[in-house]
Formats: structure tokens, sequence, C-alpha cells
């Protein structure tokens, strides 16, 4: 049976609810995140694989050293192995489960790149080259967008904000066009990439922050 899958996110007293009709839904899998808890007990995340009637809580299991996350910004499926999920978190960086969400293990990128302690806000896997993976994060007090073309296991800058304090809150790609990327950044500028994030051009400027590309 094939069930939609609900993504709950919870930031302060905010709700967001998200319905991912697809690749999630294949499995069965609904994913319920949000604040409160603890990461390592499971607390922080919940699955369900009955279309939401009974719910069971994530595990993260963290190493010695790694970062508690606290709660939970994004939540997105691989396009082809489809029990494979990645979330980013605030200030624990981004995660990674292999097994439909039940646990979870924070992404060490070899590169050094990106930081285990980073927010980050917006996870994307190309659907046409999934091993191409874009996130949105909060790091070094400054917005920045961060690609890996080997599916996770490192990352490079390819476009961070002019000014501290600023974030960039979302990146979205058109699934026709791959090396396509949008970035909405808290200076209110909507940017695009038409060569895989090499070079950045501004298509909106405004007054107010971005905080979601629809």
């Amino acid at each position: 049976m094939i069930y939609k899958t609900i993504i709950i996110l919870v930031v302060g007293f905010i709700a967001l609810v998200i319905v991912i009709p697809l690749i999630l839904s294949a499995v069965g899998i609904d994913i319920l995140s949000g604040t409160g808890g603890s990461a390592q007990s499971g607390g922080l995340l919940f699955r369900s694989k009955d279309g939401g009637e009974h719910w069971e809580p994530a595990t993260f299991v963290r190493e010695r050293r790694d970062p508690t996350p606290s709660y939970i910004y994004d939540v997105v499926a691989h396009p082809v192995a489809t029990t494979t999920l990645f979330a980013g978190t605030k200030g624990a960086g981004l995660w990674k489960s292999e097994d439909a969400g039940m646990t979870w293990r924070q992404i060490k990128d070899t590169a050094g790149v990106l930081e285990a302690q980073s927010d980050i806000y917006r996870v994307v896997v190309s659907r046409s080259k999934p091993d191409v993976m874009y996130v949105a994060a909060f790091q070094e007090n400054r917005g920045r967008v961060f690609k890996s073309t080997d599916g996770g296991a490192s990352f490079r800058q390819i476009y961070f904000v002019g000014r501290d304090k600023y974030g960039v809150f979302d990146i979205a790609t058109p699934p026709a066009n791959p090396d396509t990327i949008m970035a909405a950044t808290g200076e209110g500028r909507l940017l695009v990439s038409n060569d895989g994030g090499e070079r950045w051009h501004f298509s909106k400027v405004l007054r107010d922050p971005l905080a979601r590309l629809v």
C-alpha cells in the first residue's frame, strides 16, 4: 500500500507541514520531526509505516564528539535509493539514514569544508544526477551553499552571502535542468546559477529576507 509522506517540522512555535507524495511514499514511510527530547534515545524525529496510525522514535547515533541536533530543518529522500534519507539540523550539520529513517548518523565531510556544527536549512539531491547534492547552510556567521558530487562524502563551497549574520535559507533545482540552481538569501536576493554553482547572477533583489522558494 502507498501512503502520502508527511513531514512536520517544528521551529520554535511555528509548525510547517510538508507533503511529499513520491519518493518516501513509495516505501510507505512517514516522517515527523520537531523540538524536544533526546536525539540519542529518540524524541527528535519519529517515523510511521502505516500512514500515521502508529509512530516509533528514530535514533540519532552519535560518536563521542558529535554535536546533538536541537531540531530538524529539512528531511529529503534519495531519488534512487529510496530508503536513504538526509536531514538538515540546527547546530549539528547534515545527517544520513540508510534504513528509511530508523537510525541516523552524522555525515563527516572528508574535505573538511562542511562543518559538523553548521545549521543546514535545506538539502537538495539531484534527481537526474543522484550523486550531486546541494545544501543551504549557516556556517561561521554567514549563509553558504555547498555542493557534493560524491553523494555527500565531501563538499565544496559554491556561494556565500556578502555580509555576516545573513543566511541562505532555501535552494532549489528544476528537475529538467539539474545544473540550474536557485538560492534565496536573508539579504533579500534570489540568485540563479546555470552551471552547477560556478557562476551566479541576481534574479531578484528585494527589501525583505527571502525564506522559501515556492
